[in-house]
């Protein structure tokens, strides 16, 4: 299934130098106590570089791993001469051939999954011995640079795996060979994962077992102790068990960062990840929990109030997801936005009833989705990473319609039509998850949405679309009739945000395609049990409507 998808957004190095700059100065002029979220943004920053440079080929990685790499002992170590260090090593960088342009890719674990650069260096430190780091790219790279100012190695470098998602290869440069070759001491191998596979991991342990390192001087850093996933070959499995492994895993303590907001905790604050928030949720019993797309969040109880922290994103990723959330706030439609600390948001835990339009409700409500939808459309801006082309959203249709109902779509015409479609599209920051359970009534009747903010920003190849993605979403997930569809149209349309008919037909079964790749992996992940049951079945309805769209005269491309 085609559900998963890299962001890149083009940058011109020398800006993204004076970003790194930026961060560092604000850093600098910070209280001790403010001053790691500046310095993690100029890592995350500095990390996005150095990898777009290392894709590039621009045959410069020293340059780009000594800047990072004196980012992680300010880090580590924010003192005055780790400052001076920090722009010396900029300046060096800055002095070198630059590209024009490169493109960063999104650091996932620093954007979704709340990994902490200052965990693998002290994994790194419970580590003595380490002579090489291999970062394995993207976020590897910047990881890498952690390990290696923790355990002052003597050489770093990073590998980006090719080849399909499930089987990647590596394979080192000659030059890069001949050092570890010679390498006597232990080769940490640093990634966030393993993630469904755990390929890309294992196609560096493979290619270093081919120069003929010793497994026993292969060390993995991995950010958490589970096996690789359900996509990994079961052949490379007892590989996996016979490796070291230095797990990098904290547990976060947002709420003790909150103390002024909260006030003092009334109980122990409770982590709401995975499905949790149903329990919180009276009337959400039976909604899917498709943990592996949820963030981290807690519900905490302070003498204030009672208060949703939720992982939002380090450094830049965190900054743009709360801009778009107090935008929100600011309009009325999600809960108001109190602060963002360290990754975490924020917000007061809002009472209220699970949203079930039907009657004059459900007329109230479709208007409320058209202001909703305008909204975003005209105050959240597309996200600089890009977001599927229709042709991407072609291939995830034809993929996925192939595997989950064996329907062998004409993929040319699909291509024709995206192709000749493309010109109209106008990405916004689309809301990607309009699903009913992510709506809340609140006590004083207005419709909220409790999740608005990042599935234009997440982990999935859809991102950033044209607003008539959101109406594919709002149709599929209501059911709207013909007569509904066409007066939330209507109401766009009113709104100075007119949705082209050819796009929207060409994106409902997209829509329906991508809900059916989403709860394939979710069933994948999610153990027997009530839960799974719900998912299986909301699986089920979403291939039984894709199946209905594809074969109506609509969606005929004959």
């Amino acid at each position: 299934m085609l559900v998963f998808g890299d962001a890149d957004r083009s940058a011109a190095p020398h800006a993204e130098i004076a970003r790194i700059r930026a961060a560092m100065d604000d850093a600098a002029t910070a209280a001790p106590e403010r001053r790691r979220e500046p310095i993690v943004c100029a890592f995350v920053l500095a990390s996005e570089l150095a990898q777009g440079l290392a894709d590039a080929e621009a045959a410069l990685e020293a340059a780009p791993i000594a800047a990072l790499r004196a980012l992680a002992d300010l880090l580590l170590r924010p003192t005055e001469a780790s400052f001076h260090a920090t722009r010396d090593a900029l300046d060096a960088l800055a002095a070198t051939a630059l590209p024009e342009r490169i493109l960063c890719r999104r650091q996932e674990g620093f954007a979704f999954y709340g990994v902490s650069p200052e965990a693998y260096a002290a994994s790194a430190r419970r580590t003595p011995g380490v002579e090489a780091v291999i970062g394995v790219r993207s976020i590897g790279m910047g990881l890498a640079a952690m390990v290696a100012a923790a355990s002052a190695a003597a050489f770093v470098t990073s590998l980006r795996p090719t080849g399909p998602p499930l089987r990647r290869e590596a394979r080192f440069s000659p030059e890069v060979a001949a050092r570890l070759k010679g390498a006597t001491g232990l080769i940490a191998v640093v990634d966030e994962g393993p993630g469904f596979s755990g390929s890309s991991f294992l196609a560096v342990v493979r290619a270093l077992l081919e120069l003929g390192a010793p497994l026993h001087r292969i060390v993995l850093f991995p950010s958490h102790g589970n096996p690789p996933g359900p996509g990994a070959d079961p052949a490379l499995l007892p590989l996996w068990r016979r490796l070291e492994r230095r797990v990098a895993e904290t547990e976060p303590a947002p709420w003790t960062h909150w103390r002024d907001v909260t006030g003092p905790l009334r109980r122990p604050p409770r982590d709401v990840t995975g499905g949790g928030w149903r329990e919180a949720r009276p009337g959400l019993e039976d909604a899917p929990a498709g943990a592996i797309w949820e963030r981290r969040k807690f519900l905490v109880e302070g003498e204030r109030g009672v208060f949703l922290l939720r992982f939002a994103g380090l450094g830049p990723y965190g900054a743009a997801s709360f801009a778009r959330a107090k935008k929100l706030a600011a309009g009325g439609f999600s809960p108001e936005m109190l602060g963002l600390r360290d990754g975490f948001t924020i917000e007061p835990w809002l009472p209220g009833r699970p949203l079930q339009p039907s009657g004059a409700a459900r007329k109230a409500f479709l208007a409320h989705l058209a202001d909703y939808l305008a909204f975003r459309a005209a105050r959240l801006p597309p996200a600089p990473y890009a977001g599927a082309s229709l042709q991407g959203l072609a291939d995830m249709l034809c993929r996925n319609a192939s595997l989950a109902l064996k329907l062998d779509l004409p993929a040319r015409a699909w291509s024709d039509r995206a192709q000749a479609l493309g010109g109209k599209v106008r990405p916004v920051a689309t809301d990607n998850r309009l699903h009913a359970w992510e709506w809340l009534i609140a006590a004083d009747g207005r419709f909220i949405k409790t999740d608005a903010v990042d599935h234009c920003a997440d982990h999935t190849l859809v991102g950033c679309q044209d607003l008539a993605w959101d109406v594919a979403g709002a149709i599929a997930e209501f059911t709207l009739a013909p007569n509904e569809t066409e007066a939330l149209l209507q109401d766009l349309a009113y709104r100075d945000c007119a949705i082209d008919p050819a796009l929207l037909a060409f994106l409902r079964p997209c829509y329906l395609a991508q809900q059916v790749g989403l709860w394939w992996f979710s069933l994948r992940q999610t153990p027997d049990g009530r839960n799974k049951d719900i998912i299986s079945g909301l699986y089920r309805n979403y291939c039984d409507r894709l199946r209905i769209d594809l074969t109506t005269p609509a969606q005929d491309l004959h």
